[in-house]
């Protein structure tokens, strides 16, 4: 008997399917061991060494017992995790922790780039020991976050009160959305004319511009005077025009390559609205499998690759395939190689592709999700495209003048000979040719009749916000980050309230506004985008045993915690007053008098006209107050200031926090939608109010950008009644708690998951879910009592690893080790807590 060791339960089952009896399969779900939370990275006193504690999860603690149990019946333990360093460190963990009970020359390393059978079976014939090179590359990356994470972090909370936690990659994310916000807000509009001319040539329609005027060159800008368009539309609307040239050309444009995970996210984002992250847990659905007729089926590769070349036999079966399907002018004489442009692809894998290009989206559309049905579909098109001829189109570009000259104008024409690879794939990217008229048969001389010339007033417009896809694009630039953190970088980002996403469109938000200005003054060094890139290149060395990864690590740290010393000491005045300077100049300059902070300026402030406006620091994040506070107790939100206040760039979609909402008619108070540290929330009143301000946690099923009145409103009387338990008195409760959305019945605390709605449920599918949850084993060992203060049950109970932790409500607490947990009172638990508080 042997085993095999995969991440998850999906792609063991299906690689199950693929082997005899000889072999048990077992999934590791995920990563089973991490850093400890507390000492995880220890530096020794003389910064010349690294030790890593790591601390492994009650699954994985269960996975280990159950190979050393069964490891002397299996004569090899072949780990086939994901082929990437991530996918490497899982092996090299799983060794780690069975090396003392375990043979080491048990244990063999097997990849495959795609599950399916002839991948699994010949991955055998090629299998190795752990790659130690990669394993070292990701524990420098794991070593480089934790060091950073972990000691910015706390330097944040001290500073900025309101603040979540740092890393070191995406803070440089954060970086970058801040600046082009920066650019956008200082943007200064341009005001110019467009000219668009409709006429006729031999009796066809033909639109045309302006290619020059009076002898000079137009371009976009020229027409800045509204007098010298409608001059220019006097000479068109007074002269007769003709061909005066017609340039000929043929242009080949050539297939896109196969995806890599970056186009991927980029191309799914543009054409389908996905985000990078759902993105990427669609493709992984793809890759483990589906059931198709009973069959589980992995319809695309290994996800995550920097790779865009295809391997030969792929090609040939792809080349087969284009012959018999499109006939043999849809595939060119020789196979077409594509090659990565990136110094450090990270691993030698294919590009991403469908298992069997023979599996036609329109034959699974029945089996599969939609989404994943949509992303199938664009890389089956993508894959077979790549390997297609190019498409030809003819193109024209006339000349038109008039009889003195003194006007050109211009239009291109085209016509598309032959579509090649585009009869499959016909997606208008970013960057490409847009359609053009066509027309056959002109020739010089030929008379162009103008009709109508429109002339609109415009402006220009800022640079675009990031999207997923341009984010991603430019992370790939700079060199920043690898295939598989760019969807988690962008979904921390978000998660932690730095930026907001409001359609495709990436917004700062206001605590991310601050918090990136007092990274970039004091830990500037670190989020420089070139510091960034090169440590990602030290990484790459350090899996290509070019560098040792022990001392990239110390390196970092030695420098890292001056830095980190050195701020901690600065006092939280000098701090707010270096941010207060740093975006004062942005948001309170008026076009005409360039920067005023004087608070009756802004307001209708009613005191001695001696306070300034300046940046604050709160538990929400940046704000705006006045220095006479309280005598003025007007405050604003960063960017409810810069939309409603000073708006230089008039901007309708962007979404500031809080976003007030309406007057509650019960109440006759305000409804907002905040911001918090630990996400969105519903507030009824104001803080200024005599009483204090009632509070609900936004489910995430509600989308704070787009949430209207009628919602809120039902959402702010949380907690209600249902009604009340059969046959008992007691009230059956619906309300939103830490945990998300659920009901409760005395002490028993049901989670509504997905499948009710908070605003939706009734009592009966309420006690439904009670009653299970209430009939449910549970590892309950007994009451402990009653809290004094606020009344509530504390329960003791016994996890799967033997140790005990108490439950308030739907609150775990661990229970120190200087305490009997078996015997723990009411009074230990009155202790712990007063501690943990």
């Amino acid at each position: 008997m042997n085993l095999l060791v995969v991440e998850s339960p999906a792609k063991a089952k299906t690689i199950n399917k693929y082997l005899g009896s000889d072999f048990e399969v077992i999934a590791t779900v995920g990563h089973f061991r991490d850093l400890a939370k507390k000492d995880g990275v220890q530096v020794s006193e003389d910064q010349n060494d690294i030790t890593l504690n790591w601390e492994t999860t009650s699954a994985g603690l269960k996975m280990i017992d159950t190979i050393e149990k069964k490891a002397s019946g299996y004569e090899q333990i072949y780990l086939a995790t994901d082929p990437d360093r991530e996918g490497e460190a899982i092996t090299w963990h799983l060794i780690k922790s069975l090396e003392k009970k375990v043979d080491n020359n048990k244990f063999k390393r097997i990849t495959f780039n795609e599950i399916t059978k002839n991948a699994v079976i010949n991955s055998f014939e090629k299998a190795r020991n752990v790659d130690e090179h990669l394993v070292s590359a990701y524990l420098a990356r794991r070593s480089l976050d934790y060091l950073a994470g972990y000691n910015l972090s706390p330097v944040l909370w001290r500073k900025m009160p309101g603040s979540r936690s740092a890393g070191r990659v995406q803070s440089v994310a954060v970086r970058l959305i801040y600046e082009r916000e920066i650019e956008i807000e200082q943007f200064e509009p341009e005001k110019f004319y467009k000219i668009g001319i409709q006429g006729k040539i031999k009796s066809a329609d033909l639109e045309t511009a302006i290619a020059s005027f009076e002898g000079e060159k137009v371009d976009k800008l020229f027409f800045r005077d509204e007098n010298l368009a409608k001059k220019a539309e006097q000479i068109i609307l007074s002269s007769k025009f003709n061909i005066s040239k017609i340039d000929e050309r043929n242009v080949s444009r050539k297939p896109k390559a196969p995806f890599n995970t970056s186009t991927l996210q980029q191309t799914a984002n543009s054409q389908l609205n996905f985000s990078a992250s759902q993105t990427m847990t669609v493709a992984q659905g793809l890759y483990m499998g589906v059931d198709i007729q009973k069959e589980t089926v992995a319809l695309i590769t290994y996800m995550r690759t920097d790779s865009i070349s295809l391997s030969k036999e792929s090609i040939e079966i792809i080349r087969a395939k284009i012959e018999n399907d499109f006939g043999p002018k849809y595939l060119p004489k020789d196979p077409i190689e594509y090659k990565t442009k990136k110094k450090n692809a990270q691993e030698a894998h294919e590009a991403i592709r469908p298992t069997d290009v023979n599996i036609h989206p329109d034959s699974i559309k029945d089996h599969v999700t939609e989404d994943q049905f949509k992303l199938y579909d664009l890389i089956w098109r993508r894959t077979i495209s790549s390997q297609m001829s190019n498409a030809e189109t003819n193109l024209n570009a006339l000349t038109i003048t008039n009889p003195e000259e003194s006007i050109q104008l211009k239009a291109t024409l085209g016509k598309l000979v032959f579509d090649g690879f585009k009869k499959l794939y016909n997606l208008q990217e970013e960057g490409e040719e847009q359609s053009f008229s066509v027309l056959d048969n002109l020739n010089v001389g030929d008379e162009y009749l103008p009709n109508t010339v429109e002339i609109d007033e415009s402006f220009t417009s800022p640079p675009s916000r990031y999207t997923d896809a341009s984010l991603v694009k430019k992370l790939e630039e700079l060199d920043i980050g690898r295939p598989s953190t760019y969807a988690s970088i962008i979904q921390v980002i978000q998660s932690r309230g730095y930026v907001i996403k409001n359609g495709k469109s990436f917004y700062l938000n206001d605590r991310g506004r601050v918090v990136n200005v007092f990274l970039v003054n004091y830990f500037k060094k670190f989020l420089e985008y070139k510091f960034t890139a090169d440590m990602e290149q030290q990484l790459d060395d350090v899996a290509a045993n070019k560098a040792e990864w022990k001392e990239l690590v110390l390196n970092f740290w030695k420098d890292f915690q001056k830095f980190i010393d050195e701020v901690m000491s600065k006092p939280n005045r000098e701090v707010i007053d270096v941010i207060n300077d740093e975006l004062s100049p942005v948001i309170f300059n008026k076009k005409e008098d360039g920067m005023i902070t004087k608070c009756t300026s802004w307001t209708n402030c009613t005191h001695d006209g001696s306070g300034d406006l300046g940046i604050k620091v709160g538990k929400i994040g940046g704000f705006i107050g006045c220095s006479k506070y309280p005598d003025c107790k007007y405050t604003i939100s960063i960017g409810n200031f810069i939309k409603e206040v000073n708006p230089n760039n008039s901007d309708d979609d962007i979404v500031t926090f809080p976003r007030i909402l309406g007057i509650d008619a019960d109440t006759n108070k305000e409804i907002s939608i905040q911001l918090g540290p630990y996400g969105y929330y519903l507030q009824l009143g104001r803080e200024t109010d005599d009483e204090k301000p009632k509070r609900v946690t936004l489910p995430k099923n509600y989308d704070p950008m787009n949430l209207g009145m009628n919602i809120a409103s039902q959402l702010i009387k949380l907690p209600i009644t249902l009604g009340h338990y059969p046959e008992t008195e007691e009230p059956v409760i619906a309300n939103i708690g830490a945990y998300g959305p659920y009901v409760k019945y005395q002490d028993i605390f049901a989670s509504l998951g997905r499948k009710f709605d908070i605003l939706e449920i009734g009592l009966e599918q309420a006690v439904e879910l009670i009653n299970i949850k209430k009939n449910k084993p549970t590892n309950k060992v007994r009451e402990i009592g009653v809290l004094k203060r606020k009344r509530q049950k504390a329960n003791l109970y016994k996890g799967k690893s033997g140790k005990y932790y108490f439950k308030i409500g739907i609150m775990n607490y661990k229970i120190p080790a200087e305490y009997d947990g078996e015997n723990l009172t009411i009074e230990d638990v009155e202790k712990i807590l007063k501690t943990n508080r």
